[in-house]
């Protein structure tokens, strides 16, 4: 079986469907995987700017820079009056897109297999997991920041100890991470750690510098944050999500927001502890 796969969103969702398709073709070693790599605002930088080659795995993997003129792996949208939606049908046998679950996948394959006794050629474009598969290591053997993005992390962490416990606050437009993990709940985190550790410190990654504002005005030097580029449609921005990323990921463990993919995805770096407060 061949799987074209083209990540789709943001950093973290589309980190977390490379390494799923990682894991399916490590379980499925026959799978001829080829990752395709698309610059767009949400993500606009090329995987290079920020990873080193996936090296390690087995035979090697690399993520190719999808060019806009090879139109049958591009995702449709209204400026190409979705032109590759429609073309993509002569070229693949299952195509799956954002709106189908992992469950469909394995469905959607055998159900090829068994109507034509061939393997198919299968496109997906997909945010996170696109198949139940799971990769049972550390993210950090997958996902090397190229080495001025892994100065400034080491620059940024060469002090810490077991100390430093990550917080992940998202705001912005995450309307559930706004419900249910509301600012008074890192209060309370951070007075209790305090109380259960008087060097306790606290790496903070979010989005809103109101965020930011409130928990250093409350808390002082207790509190660790960075000057980031927010903006991810700039290169800058996205090697900035990089540091901020791999800085959390470095922390003791993690509180982080409902819903929210990064936080997750930060505590599977290095492999550590992430609690997700809500109501």
């Amino acid at each position: 079986m061949n799987i074209t796969l083209v990540p789709y969103a943001g950093l973290c969702n589309r980190m977390n469907v490379i390494v799923s398709a990682l894991a399916y073709r490590h379980n499925h070693p026959d799978v001829q995987l080829t990752i395709k790599w698309h610059r767009w605002f949400h993500c606009n930088c090329r995987f290079k700017d920020l990873f080193k080659p996936i090296a390690f795995i087995i035979p090697p993997c690399n993520v190719i820079e999808l060019s806009e003129l090879n139109l049958k792996d591009v995702p449709g949208h209204r400026l190409n009056l979705h032109l590759p939606d429609r073309l993509r049908k002569l070229f693949y046998d299952v195509v799956f897109m954002p709106h189908n679950s992992p469950e469909e996948f394995e469905g959607m394959v055998n159900s090829f297999r068994k109507n034509t006794g061939k393997e198919p050629n299968v496109y997906i474009y997909k945010e996170n997991c696109f198949c139940r598969d799971s990769w049972m290591g550390n993210l950090a053997d997958i996902f090397q920041p190229q080495e001025d993005i892994q100065r400034r992390i080491d620059e940024i962490t060469k002090d810490w100890d077991g100390h430093v416990i990550g917080l992940h606050v998202r705001r912005t437009d995450n309307v559930r991470a706004i419900q249910n993990s509301p600012i008074e709940r890192y209060y309370n985190i951070i007075e209790k750690e305090v109380e259960l550790d008087s060097k306790a410190r606290f790496y903070l990654a979010t989005d809103s510098e109101e965020v930011k504002h409130d928990l250093t005005s409350r808390f002082g030097k207790r509190i660790i944050t960075i000057p980031l580029c927010l903006k991810r449609s700039s290169l800058q921005g996205m090697k900035d999500a990089v540091v901020d990323l791999y800085c959390l990921a470095s922390t003791s463990r993690i509180y982080g927001s409902s819903a929210s993919t990064y936080s997750l995805l930060a505590g599977k770096i290095y492999g550590i502890p992430v609690n997700v407060e809500t109501k």
